[in-house]
């Protein structure tokens, strides 16, 4: 999974958790194609869901 979201543009950190089942990403706003990321996790078996703190 980590390697799904670092090959994507804006794509600035990744830290995975897996014993939570969940990751943290930092995007760059002016560079990121969310749709394009949610895309990739999806085709790879991935289901995400935007979260904002």
């Amino acid at each position: 999974m980590t390697r799904i979201l670092t090959q994507q543009p804006g794509i600035v950190d990744v830290q995975a958790d897996f014993h939570t089942h969940r990751v943290a990403v930092v995007v760059n706003p002016d560079q990121i194609d969310m749709p394009a990321v949610f895309g990739a996790l999806m085709a790879a078996g991935y289901p995400g869901e935007r979260i904002h703190t």
